[in-house]
């Protein structure tokens, strides 16, 4: 491993900030974590017309012209030779990303970070947590992570995590509990004394047996079953988990993972009304903690839809697909011809509040430079 590797990175220019993407478009979230970039397949423009179109100016937010960097900790710098990239590897290349210098011209000069899962977890790439208070012992302790986040503010950096709170790893203690029937952590996961039979969003299983009896939904698999949110528990467990993250450790806000899967009503299993409660209960909370805290969504579905959670108090912001893949496709073929008319096509969803997360490929995605073939020039081209 190269003391410092750029795997994981997509940089890009953006109308309203700079981000890569992450999760599942179908079994997404255990996919492996590779990615800057990937082969882009044509998405024509969306037809039906957006609804939030805005009629009053809207205050400036930090993240509008912020310029993100997507890191995956494990991939970044490894500082102790164990194999693994680590908190303390990524505080020694912070004046690699932003110095703090203005003046200086040997930086990336991004201005925000988004760290992909770094809490305990089962799995290598942190999808499933199994400890929401701790650092993934790979990547070193809390303490580490303290420093981390005050050098990168001491730089001018902000830095948001990724939170995932539809789901835990099936270690987590909440779900071993909950295996027994009698337990009061039952509730916290999704169980059925039958297996109800139907299959999730791209007809994958959703259903498996528990080790006492029951079976409990899992849409990413059954390592990751998902949290009840109809239970105020688990809601006011979570948000505890953010007020932690956001008073206690001081990030700057959560890239929020699979956020159109949060509760299912029966066989509808995403976008549902309750999962749009949901996030207004939680956006409003975080804010009572940290108004300036940002809350990215990724919600992997048509622009139209993904509107659908930026009209009302639910996410600051939201990444865009489908511009991805007009964006790729172009640098691809070097033909720009219809870019301005997927620019025009994608800015109605988006323009209350610059609330675009423009990006190219994610960790979810294959590199850019793969469809690319290795050509920079294209590369450069995809990135501008």
């Amino acid at each position: 491993m190269r003391k410092t590797n750029l795997i994981l990175i997509t940089i890009l220019i953006v109308l309203s900030g700079m981000f890569s993407a992450c999760a599942p478009n179908q079994a997404a979230e255990t996919s492996t974590a590779t990615t800057d970039v990937a082969i882009a397949t044509e998405t024509e423009a969306p037809t039906t017309s957006p609804t939030n179109t805005p009629t009053t100016p809207v205050e400036t937010n930090w993240w509008q012209d912020a310029i993100f960097y997507e890191i995956f900790v494990r991939s970044f710098s490894d500082s102790n030779s164990d194999g693994n990239g680590d908190i303390n590897g990524l505080t020694e290349h912070l004046d690699y990303l932003n110095d703090g210098n203005p003046e200086t011209i040997t930086d990336l000069g991004v201005t925000a970070l988004w760290l992909m899962p770094v809490q305990s977890a089962s799995s290598y790439h942190g999808y499933d947590v199994t400890d929401y208070y701790s650092i993934d012992s790979d990547y070193g302790t809390m303490d580490d992570f303290r420093r981390f986040i005050d050098e990168a503010h001491t730089r001018g950096l902000r830095v948001i995590i990724d939170l995932v709170l539809n789901h835990t790893s099936a270690d987590h203690p909440w779900f071993q509990a909950s295996q027994d029937p009698a337990s009061p952590y039952r509730d916290y996961y999704i169980w059925s004394e039958t297996d109800p039979g139907y299959e999730g969003p791209w007809g994958q299983q959703v259903w498996f047996p528990g080790d006492n009896g029951g079976f409990y939904y899992a849409v990413f698999g059954a390592n990751m079953p998902d949290l009840n949110l109809q239970n105020p528990e688990v809601t006011a467990a979570l948000q505890d988990v953010a007020r932690f993250w956001l008073e206690d450790i001081g990030v700057d806000g959560f890239r929020l993972d699979a956020a159109k899967h949060m509760v299912e009503d029966g066989t509808v299993q995403t976008n549902t009304t309750a999962t749009h409660a949901w996030w207004q209960a939680f956006h409003d909370y975080v804010k009572s903690i940290n108004p300036d805290a940002l809350l990215v969504g990724e919600v992997w579905d048509s622009s139209d839809t993904i509107a659908t959670y930026l009209t009302g108090n639910e996410l600051d912001m939201a990444f865009n697909f489908d511009l991805a893949d007009f964006l790729v496709s172009a640098a691809a073929s070097r033909i720009a011809a219809e870019l301005p008319a997927a620019f025009q096509a994608q800015l109605p969803y988006f323009s209350n509040g610059f609330r675009m997360g423009t990006f190219l490929r994610n960790h979810d995605m294959a590199r850019t430079m793969v469809s690319f073939g290795g050509d920079p020039e294209k590369a450069k081209s995809a990135a501008t």
